[in-house]
């Protein structure tokens, strides 16, 4: 796992999501790796691979917790000799713009920012109605967005995962998405928001 320093909660949330979610699998987890960044979104990858180098063997896959660090991890690799997806498999989280266009496209978990808001903004409105949001997260949907960072050659670019998908990806990943949500309480506001989605 690929964080950033300085980290936010929504950091540390997918890190302990990813732990959970390789706990569940069999497999022993390492600690976060961290890229420094700056808030206009400059970050300096060649840190973590000179960190990921110092732990020994490189590893086969890396989670990036933003899209932003994942670009800067892949760049950081290039400079080093090493091809992503062919040295490492490596997926992001934020599905920003540059995602699909970076080379090589940028697999990545695709959140709306629009629907976050909405949601936030619902929120405010009921408590302003009288009815408070519910102690807690509120979470929106996610899809992941399979292209070939991940090592999914045959992956159709800005293809999403849908159920059909098999294998050990699609299973990872509902692992993955039950260890962010597993502790929600279902609550009326959070099924109105399921309901929408679809």
């Amino acid at each position: 796992f690929v964080g950033r320093d300085p980290a936010n909660a929504d950091d540390w949330s997918r890190y302990a999501a990813y732990r959970e979610a390789v706990l569940a699998h069999g497999l022993a987890y390492t600690d976060p790796v961290l890229v420094p960044w700056d808030v206009n979104e400059t970050y300096r990858g060649a840190g973590a691979v000179d960190q990921l180098r110092a732990r020994g063997e490189m590893p086969s896959a890396v989670i990036a917790c933003t899209d932003g660090t994942a670009i800067a991890l892949i760049d950081a690799l290039a400079e080093a000799d090493l091809v992503v997806p062919d040295d490492i498999a490596l997926i992001g989280f934020d599905d920003i713009p540059q995602a699909a266009g970076c080379r090589p496209p940028l697999s990545t978990v695709a959140q709306s920012f629009s629907l976050a808001g909405a949601t936030a903004c619902s929120l405010v409105c009921d408590a302003l109605d009288g009815d408070p949001p519910a102690p807690g997260l509120h979470l929106t949907p996610t899809t992941l967005v399979v292209r070939q960072s991940c090592g999914c050659r045959d992956a159709v670019l800005g293809q999403t995962l849908a159920p059909g998908i098999d294998g050990v990806c699609a299973r990872f990943v509902e692992d993955l998405e039950g260890a962010l949500f597993a502790n929600l309480d279902q609550t009326p506001a959070r099924r109105q928001l399921l309901d929408l989605s679809g």
